[in-house]
């Protein structure tokens, strides 16, 4: 009898545990090849379905205490707006959100035509699977839906080109279900992913 219980307890622990669904938002910063900038970050901050409502609605409470109504970006940030920033980054390490980050130096010195097809775009996309294949912190008794920023209408492509990788890895068992580009006013998420990432070099 006590064994049957261990294991209908066993079986219930990883039910629940194969039900686990998160949302991954990823954005970039100074990823162009060409500009003022030799580093790049890609992050993403990934949090759980159950809890992204909440954030959201916490979140607008925490702009218009501050008068933002508009997206929140690095080219808007203000010593006028400095406490906006100290509320909302506290706020962020108050909840159940994690963050990753891959940050590259020297872009400029990339062999992008030896190793990357001559695109430093191939380039770009290959930071995004190796920033998300990572079974350690992304297990596959999870499932995931993958938001990125949008950067040009060669992006779907791309994507689809991830999602398919990621079929293959897990042998069309992909706890990545979901890819999907979006508009970084249309996600509070994508917002604040930006400001943690570009927050490590600026």
């Amino acid at each position: 009898m006590m064994v049957c219980w261990i294991s209908f307890l066993y079986l219930f622990i990883i039910q629940n545990m194969q039900m686990s669904k998160y949302s991954i938002f990823i954005d970039e910063s100074c990823h162009l090849y060409h500009d003022e900038s030799d580093v790049m970050a890609i992050g993403y901050i990934k949090v759980a379905d159950e809890y992204m409502q909440q954030i959201k609605v916490d979140i607008k409470k925490i702009k218009n205490k501050h008068g933002i109504p508009h997206e929140f970006k690095w080219n808007t940030c203000s010593n006028t707006k400095k406490q906006f920033y100290v509320d909302l980054i506290d706020y962020f390490f108050a909840q159940p959100l994690s963050f990753r980050s891959i940050v590259v130096k020297y872009k400029q010195k990339l062999d992008h035509l030896q190793y990357n097809q001559g695109s430093h775009d191939n380039f770009y996309y290959k930071i995004v699977y190796l920033l998300l294949h990572n079974p350690w912190v992304n297990t596959s008794d999870q499932s995931f839906r993958v938001f990125l920023d949008i950067k040009d209408t060669r992006g779907r492509d791309k994507i689809e080109k991830i999602h398919q990788v990621f079929a293959g890895k897990y042998h069309g068992n992909s706890p990545f279900e979901h890819f999907q580009h979006i508009r970084s006013h249309e996600s509070i998420f994508i917002q604040i992913t930006c400001k943690v990432s570009a927050g490590f070099f600026r």
